[in-house]
């Protein structure tokens, strides 16, 4: 049996627990059970001692507060929990209310927004709490009294927040602000309601969120974000039962936030399998026209029907209203449909075994080898960092800082050391980021744009060479740094052709398709040489290599079937089958290391 030790007045962290302790943190959603205390690196119960062990806590670290306690809070602010710590109680366990954190500062006339604790960093956790704000009213006007924030979350990544209660914050219990993936899951939020703000969950700016499981009573808005065009949240299997003055599920619109006149209102919503209980209200009103788009479907709505449930203001446009229940909201109404996260098929032979718990769409992520581990990484641009996911199934790991969005990058290695770099193009200079890590190292100038330029390995070299097609003959730019090199003459547009290697001989090879004849040319350099014959039009095609051998092969989809043809010269051969459209598949990537290619699945379904 494991015995934790008690720390008064300093802090002291017992490192030889936190093996076991990081290997349940990362494997369980659930609450915190009692059992947690034993392997915390520090169990406090007063003031003190929480804000001691905190100070002194690292990465893997617990601080467990223990259950009995009420800490008064008040006077102290912006309470930081360092990246990696988990905060925790036991609310939940055996009965247990969970540890009471709370703060009565309340002052009239004053214009200060603070919060209680401060996150920043990767992977942090606030666990099994009950976080008490000094308001829990609604008041005359947004800036009566000061403003509180419960967990004002800045420049994170993968962070998780789940089983607390938190309430009585006049701004936001949950703030969420230039963070990738914050998770909000399994939460009774209530009574966070003051006039003009009072938000549940809010995200400002470059954010993303999955905001699941959480009950919302009587909040201004449950969930809103400020409508920047790269904010983002997946919403689902929720339950609003009621809110104070206003709708439950919001996104304001950029136009409101920066006064630019934009359409916009986010980027990707996702609101499903979610159940809204009044009819007071809309449920979902979205200010403007999400960038990419925002989905409703699932639901299950006490209002009458879709024109009473959902708003779309301002500027209409990217909203799409699925089927979702009226009338009713039952309890398990709304609980029925996938729960979405990534997952993959090795060789694309395999059942689906599951990746991260992401739910970023294969349009929203690129992909690559960003460690040169030999494994396809997930690539992610918020629109102020990079970041990428190991082998799809790891945390996101920031890379350089940059506002460059995914329809501006390409990925390939350029500098020849296994690891894939960012490449871009601006004011005619080709650029790229080495493993998307450092700043930008020009490469060659040249006037062709982003999506004129396609990209492989034509002299065998190592490093990816940069095609493009001009004048009835393509050329190439060697490590895309040298100026422009001939290849074969050819009038084919840039749209009609694929690549990959074919035959075999470590250049890349450019593919066609015509008259149902499947061609390629070895290296980009000889005239069209026959492989298979088929109908598919290129645009049904993906390449991979699915045997192994080295050859590129030529991937299709017949009904629900997947199948390959062994280097685009043999005839169809099965693969598994799978409902999945092939817009929503990556296909060229090989996410177990085994040297085959796998298929990975974003959201489909979802």
């Amino acid at each position: 049996m494991m015995h934790h030790d008690v720390v008064r007045g300093t802090t002291v962290m017992k490192r030889g627990k936190l093996t076991l302790l990081a290997v349940l943190v990362a494997v369980t959603l659930m609450p915190m059970p009692s059992s947690e205390a034993n392997a915390a690196s520090v169990v406090v119960h007063t003031k003190a001692e929480l804000l001691a062990a905190l100070a002194g806590a690292v990465a893997g670290d617990t601080v467990f507060v223990d259950p009995a306690a009420s800490i008064d809070l008040t006077g102290q602010k912006r309470i930081v929990i360092p990246a990696g710590v988990t905060l925790a109680s036991d609310r939940g366990q055996n009965g247990s209310a969970g540890a009471l954190l709370y703060n009565d500062e309340l002052d009239l006339g004053q214009s200060e927004t603070w919060a209680q604790f401060s996150l920043r960093g990767a992977g942090i956790r606030v666990t099994g709490l009950r976080l008490r704000g000094p308001d829990r009213e609604i008041r005359d006007n947004a800036y009566q009294y000061d403003n509180s924030r419960g967990l004002e979350v800045v420049d994170a990544s993968d962070l998780l927040v789940d089983n607390n209660e938190l309430y009585g914050w006049s701004h936001a219990a949950v703030y969420l602000g230039d963070t990738i993936e914050g998770w909000v899951r399994g939460n009774y939020i209530h009574h966070n309601r003051r006039t003009g703000l009072g938000y549940g969950v809010v995200l400002y700016n470059n954010t993303s969120a999955v905001i699941e499981d959480n009950t919302f009573t009587q909040n201004r808005h449950a969930i809103a974000g400020n409508g920047i065009r790269t904010a983002r949240y997946d919403a689902r299997f929720n339950v609003v039962t009621d809110n104070a003055l206003s709708h439950g599920f919001d996104m304001h619109g950029e136009n409101e936030a920066l006064g630019n006149g934009a359409p916009y209102a986010g980027d990707v919503i996702h609101i499903k399998q979610n159940s809204f209980r009044s009819t007071a209200q809309p449920a979902i009103v979205i200010r403007g026209r999400p960038f990419t788009g925002a989905w409703v479907s699932g639901n299950c709505f006490a209002h009458s029907g879709s024109s009473t449930a959902v708003r779309q203001t301002n500027f209409t446009g990217n909203l799409s209203i699925g089927a979702n229940t009226y009338g009713t909201t039952t309890g398990t109404c709304h609980q029925t449909g996938r729960r979405i996260a990534w997952r993959y098929s090795s060789g694309g032979t395999a059942s689906y075994a599951p990746l991260a718990h992401y739910t970023f769409d294969v349009s929203e992520v690129g992909f690559g080898d960003f460690d040169g581990d030999g494994r396809t990484d997930v690539f992610r641009a918020t629109g102020a960092r990079w970041y990428y996911s190991p082998s799809g199934s790891g945390a996101f790991i920031p890379l350089a800082a940059s506002g460059l969005r995914l329809s501006s990058l390409r990925f390939r290695d350029f500098d020849g050391d296994g690891k894939t770099d960012v490449f871009t193009t601006s004011a005619g200079q080709w650029q790229f980021s080495s493993a998307g890590l450092t700043g930008w190292q020009p490469l060659a100038t040249s006037s062709a744009a982003l999506d004129s330029l396609r990209f492989g390995d034509f002299d065998g070299d190592g490093k990816t060479d940069v095609f493009q097609t001009s004048g009835g003959r393509w050329y190439y730019s060697s490590g895309g740094a040298t100026s422009w090199k001939p290849l074969a003459l050819s009038g084919d547009a840039i749209t009609s052709l694929a690549f990959g290697d074919f035959d075999g001989d470590g250049k890349t090879d450019v593919f066609t398709t015509s008259n149902n004849q499947w061609r390629y040319s070895s290296g980009g350099a000889t005239s069209w040489q026959p492989l298979a014959s088929a109908s598919e039009a290129l645009s049904a095609l993906r390449f991979g290599d699915f045997n192994g051998d080295g050859r590129t092969d030529v991937f299709s989809i017949s009904g629900s079937q997947w199948r390959y043809s062994s280097g685009g010269a043999s005839s169809w051969i099965p693969l598994a089958t799978s409902g999945c459209p092939l817009a929503g598949l990556h296909v060229s990537g090989d996410f177990d290391g085994d040297g085959r290619s796998d298929i990975f699945d974003g959201r489909c379904g979802g």
